[in-house]
């Protein structure tokens, strides 16, 4: 389910008229724990296409 999700995100975002780059999700630590991969690779996901580097986001405490 995990891997399937990641796939239509890929496909979705590759029909943009915009140039994003996604990074694959690691496939075997998916087969091992999909959620927090899955949310880790969503937040990259999220600034590639916004373009924030990662040390202008403050994570709450």
């Amino acid at each position: 389910m995990a891997e399937n999700l990641a796939q239509q995100i890929i496909e979705a975002v590759r029909r943009l008229p915009r140039k994003v780059y996604l990074p694959n999700p690691d496939a075997d630590k998916l087969a091992e724990d999909p959620f927090p991969v899955l949310q880790t690779w969503l937040k990259e996901i999220e600034y590639a296409i916004l373009e924030i580097p990662k040390y202008w986001i403050v994570d709450p405490i």
